[in-house]
């Protein structure tokens, strides 16, 4: 939905750390997030489109070494997606979304 963005960008909204955790809808589940992948980018999306800065956090170890292969893979894909997109300001000059991707390390304790 598409108007909580606006609203949060009309009150004065900045910037929004998105915790999307993952970029598989297995790991998301595996973690209880209770979003998908398209909720999470359809998210993004939206706060971005608004004008809003994201700074989306995706949790890093989560998986065994094979998933993370994959992982990597749909996070360098999505970073290809969104730095192809545009938004136009209110003069309709277009400039890239702004979005931020962070890595949160997961780190085994023995």
């Amino acid at each position: 939905m598409y108007i909580l963005p606006k609203k949060a960008k009309e009150a004065g909204f900045n910037d929004a750390w998105i915790g999307v955790e993952a970029l598989s809808d297995a790991d998301l589940k595996e973690m209880n997030k209770g979003t998908t992948m398209n909720q999470n980018i359809s998210t993004i999306t939206n706060f971005t489109k608004a004008g809003v800065n994201v700074i989306a956090i995706l949790v890093v170890g989560f998986s065994n070494l094979e998933e993370e292969q994959k992982n990597c893979a749909n996070i360098e894909e999505t970073i290809t997606h969104f730095s192809k997109l545009k938004i136009s300001n209110n003069k309709g000059h277009e400039h890239p979304l702004s979005i931020q991707w962070r890595p949160a390390p997961m780190f085994l304790v023995p």
